[in-house]
């Protein structure tokens, strides 16, 4: 009777129920293997069904079935997720605020590639500060790999940038010039 009273007393005010449910549910693995697992599963099984590699539902969800318990079998994937998707939240959130600031000064009639690529690169860094972030807690010595070659990655990452930037404004050529495979027809002069 007390434990019932005390677990009503626990779970009076809405924001405690709520954690209180998650906290279960982390206790019982849910985050930790179950939502990976779906996570992992869905995928293999989409890219597979996607590729018709086999085309056959039930070979798809059987290697779908083992790529993801095996890639649970170690701690390594729960604690990634743990550290990824946090911070995927925070990118997007990020992300979401600088469309909706970035919209109130953007003009509305007008069709901008250099608004699009700037939102592009502003999505790509988001996205790379996330990925190197995640990696930190793991052993793959990301910080001091990026300590000894970040300037080289970066000026390599501007160079290939203003590279597809300008390709991507420079307007498509008229056809009909002269090209060097086709042969001078000159004009009869009889």
């Amino acid at each position: 009777m007390i434990k019932g009273l005390l677990f009503l007393v626990s779970y009076s005010s809405g924001s405690s129920a709520i954690s209180g449910v998650l906290d279960t549910w982390a206790k019982a693995g849910v985050f930790s293997y179950m939502i990976p697992f779906l996570l992992i599963f869905s995928l293999v099984f989409g890219i597979l069904s996607k590729t018709k590699l086999f085309d056959n539902k039930s070979i798809n969800a059987i290697i779908s079935l083992a790529v993801a318990l095996l890639a649970l079998q170690f701690s390594a994937v729960p604690e990634f997720f743990s550290q990824i998707f946090p911070k995927v939240g925070i990118g997007l959130a990020f992300i979401l605020a600088f469309a909706i600031l970035f919209g109130l000064f953007m003009p509305k009639d007008k069709k901008n590639n250099g608004i699009n690529i700037l939102l592009f690169l502003v999505g790509f860094a988001i996205f790379a500060v996330v990925i190197i972030s995640s990696f930190e807690g793991f052993s793959f010595q990301v910080n001091e790999f990026l300590q000894k070659n970040g300037v080289l990655l970066l000026t390599i990452g501007i160079v290939v940038g203003v590279i597809v930037i300008v390709t991507s404004l420079e307007k498509p050529r008229d056809k009909r010039k002269f090209n060097v495979a086709t042969p001078l027809i000159l004009p009869n002069d009889d």
